[in-house]
């Protein structure tokens, strides 16, 4: 592993790179590599682990060095993979062998860390044709699959030039937006699938721009997340959520659990139970009418997560985990967990009626969930054939467009009424 204090000195060495191989006409692929939650690693277990993992990453990249190949360390918690390629799909084989080398856990002492990593990949001459020039490319393509759903990897294209300053203009507007708060909440009901009755709701934020249009969520959460604005967001989310099902009681609806997304950075913010209360007290909801849901991501720290974890049950508030079987939590603390509910993530129900591995590990779920006293939401059901394999499986629950798109409060009140929701 080449190290370098700073990216002027790394960017010095990736030019020399360059100048030697692209001079021999050489086509050289640059893959700039981040870390996923390693600053959540640092806080959890500290920065002498962090230390020693990023120096564990360090020789796993090294393995895979070869005579036309360098492995440099960018600064922090990004590395950099220099290589000569014939054809793209020898970029695609290296990345292959690199997220195997990822994927296996880190022996931290008694503790097993595993850590994802998000690539960006630029290409010289044909993206940049110089070293500052063809790393920031490959940084852009990294920062564009933060905006991304399960995607790992993303190749440089000169659009990203228009979607960063998009990026630019949306960070800008966001700043604003808190101080006036402009969002407003959609609702997708849960189903009963029994009787095709709705027995939740899940709040989703939408923000509609005067003249950028309809912001999704998808570009503006992470935004949010980096810059620490996903706080206050939150936190005006969770009480307009408490405050709308109050008021459905209150119009003589039946009492249905509203479920809200949280964020690590709520989490594990030491003011947000307090904050949580105050919440509660102010718009009347009882506790038990709220449904919190977390990623497995969150509780990458097991030790750290329980007790925050029990302090929210015992307040009375229902918790669920989120996207469940995408993350890296172990399930030999599935018990420990004061948890009520598991969502099965979208990825597992699509196409569940020809893929029999699918069917094979929703069905495995439901029956371990069914032994913990856990209830199961399918996530993401959006055709016929795949609500009529989760019923033969024994699924009770679920939730998507086959039932219901997030709609607004006013429609979530009609579909609340007592009607049957057909598929």
């Amino acid at each position: 592993m080449d190290r370098y204090r700073g990216a002027d000195a790394a960017t010095q060495y990736i030019q020399q790179v360059l100048d030697v191989q692209g001079g021999d006409g050489r086509t050289i692929a640059l893959l700039y590599i981040g870390l996923d939650q390693f600053k959540r690693i640092n806080q959890s277990f500290g920065h002498n682990i962090g230390d020693q993992l990023l120096y564990s990453i360090g020789r796993r990249l090294h393995r895979l060095v070869t005579l036309h190949a360098h492995a440099v360390r960018i600064g922090g918690d990004t590395f950099v993979y220099l290589f000569a390629y014939q054809t793209v799909d020898d970029i695609h084989e290296v990345i292959e062998q690199l997220h195997a080398q990822l994927r296996l856990p880190f022996r931290m002492g008694e503790q097993d860390i595993y850590i994802g990593a998000s690539i960006g990949v630029s290409r010289f001459p044909e993206h940049a044709d110089n070293a500052e020039q063809l790393v920031k490319a490959a940084e852009m393509a990294m920062a564009d699959i933060k905006e991304q759903i399960g995607s790992r990897v993303q190749m440089y294209d000169e659009k990203l030039n228009e979607k960063l300053e998009r990026r630019f203009q949306i960070h800008a507007e966001l700043a604003r937006a808190v101080q006036q708060w402009p969002f407003t909440l959609y609702y997708q009901p849960i189903i009963e699938l029994e009787d095709k009755r709705p027995v939740g709701m899940e709040c989703l934020i939408r923000w509609f721009h005067p003249v950028l249009g309809a912001i999704p969520p998808s570009e503006f959460i992470p935004l949010a997340e980096e810059t620490g604005l996903i706080a206050p967001i939150g936190m005006w989310v969770l009480e307009e959520a408490c405050a709308q099902n109050k008021q459905w009681q209150d119009a003589g609806l039946p009492p249905i659990v509203m479920s809200v997304n949280l964020s690590s950075r709520q989490f594990y913010d030491p003011s947000f139970l307090g904050a949580l209360i105050g919440i509660l007290r102010r718009t009347g909801l009882a506790p038990q009418w709220l449904e919190l849901e977390i990623t497995e991501g969150v509780m990458m720290d097991i030790h750290a997560a329980l007790p925050i974890l029990r302090e929210l049950g015992a307040l009375g508030i229902q918790l669920a985990i989120d996207d469940f079987g995408t993350g890296y939590s172990s399930l030999k603390y599935l018990k420990e967990l004061p948890v009520n509910k598991l969502k099965i993530d979208r990825s597992f129900i699509q196409h569940i009626e020809t893929d029999a591995v699918h069917a094979a590990i929703v069905q495995a779920l439901l029956a371990m969930s069914a032994q913990l006293g856990l209830h199961v939401v399918t996530e993401g059901v959006e055709r016929p054939e795949e609500l009529e394999v989760l019923q033969q499986l024994g699924c009770k629950f679920a939730q998507g467009y086959l039932f219901s798109r997030p709609v607004p409060a006013e429609a979530a009140f009609e579909l609340l009424q007592g009607v049957p929701i057909s598929p």
